[in-house]
């Protein structure tokens, strides 16, 4: 990718991630189900499943050639990754789920870009 692509995949991330947020906060007034992966302390919560759903379709949609590695990726169908050549988006849904389950405002929404396995750009909110 050229700068000029990389600076435009940005700000699509920037929206993409800040409707995402608007999306989880007024989602999580709504009531979400909770379950667990691999033991007791690791959370996943219909909103995770969402949110990385929603995420990967705006990725898929303006750049179908890209790979996607997210933290549910077995429920968003995104690529388990044995090596990070070309553009590679990383989603985390919600970053601190136990939080979000206890109604903590300590998580965010996390989506980073790594082109030839190097941090291109990166979003965190909260």
């Amino acid at each position: 990718m050229t700068k000029d692509e990389i600076k435009l995949a940005y700000t699509q991330a920037m929206q993409w991630v800040q409707e995402a947020g608007d999306y989880l906060r007024q989602a999580m007034q709504e009531g979400f189900s909770v379950n667990h992966k691999a033991d007791a302390h690791d959370l996943v919560t219909t909103l995770d499943i969402e949110i990385e759903e929603r995420l990967s379709q705006a990725i898929r949609r303006h750049y179908p050639e890209h790979r996607i590695c997210g933290e549910e990726s077995q429920s968003s169908g995104a690529t388990q990754l044995s090596e990070l050549a070309g553009a590679v988006w990383f989603i985390d849904p919600i970053d601190g789920t136990i939080n979000f389950v206890k109604q903590q405002r300590d998580f965010g929404i996390m989506l980073a870009l790594y082109i030839d396995g190097k941090a291109s750009s990166g979003l965190f909110t909260m």
